[in-house]
């Protein structure tokens, strides 16, 4: 099941229950709106904090492969740290702490994304 979100700003949302247990853990954010999903926060144990924030900050090849990885190691939704491939070849390259920061900012490199995502969980 997916729900798929156009906020104002023309960012695309979706929310899917990607593990088939009836509750929606995994938002996917397009937000340059070019078709291709710019960071997947993922809620792996359902407690409704993110865990998980996958950003791709290779754009315009259409696919996701994530190259910023940050976890949340204690539950309270916010980034413990950070993996970073710097030079996109697959191997990480830097690991630093996630500053405490919300999941969704805590790409080094990209756009604040942490709005279009409050705004679309106080939507539902």
């Amino acid at each position: 099941m997916t729900d798929v979100y156009h906020p104002e700003d023309g960012t695309v949302v979706a929310l899917s229950d990607d593990d088939g247990d009836g509750y929606q853990e995994t938002t996917r954010v397009d937000h340059d709106d070019d078709g291709e999903a710019d960071v997947v926060l993922i809620d792996s144990d359902g407690d409704t904090h993110d865990d998980v924030a996958l950003f791709d900050n290779d754009s315009g090849d259409r696919t996701f492969a994530p190259d910023v990885y940050a976890f949340d190691t204690d539950g309270d939704g916010r980034a413990d740290i950070v993996y970073d491939d710097l030079d996109y070849d697959g191997d990480i390259d830097r690991v630093t702490g996630g500053g405490n920061a919300r999941l969704a900012d805590a790409n080094p490199y990209g756009p604040d994304l942490q709005d279009t995502v409050d705004r679309v969980y106080d939507a539902l």
